[in-house]
């Protein structure tokens, strides 16, 4: 049986700000398991990713995406529970 402790969620995240919200990106460089894959200004769209230990917390980090100044929206477009990416898999203790 998986160890929970061992199971890292990942979630992708399509970001819409406003216009002129040139900081966001900035903002959400500096949470933690948060990166900004694709930031396209022309479209005001950003693509990121959540990694953290537990659902619960990719829930926190989404939701304060979505209170960030100048963000109009924060889309949960997918959620993988991965077992291969834990402590054990990365060279941890098993």
């Amino acid at each position: 049986m998986q160890d929970v402790a061992d199971v890292v969620h990942i979630a992708g995240v399509l970001v819409r700000v406003a216009a002129g919200a040139h900081d966001v990106s900035d903002r959400l460089a500096q949470q933690a398991g948060v990166e900004t894959h694709i930031d396209d200004a022309a479209t005001g769209q950003l693509v990121v990713t959540i990694d953290a230990p537990t659902l619960e917390a990719v829930r926190a980090v989404h939701e304060a995406i979505g209170r960030l100044p100048g963000v109009l929206s924060a889309h949960l477009v997918c959620h993988i529970a991965d077992a291969a990416a834990g402590p054990a898999r990365a060279g941890g203790a098993s």
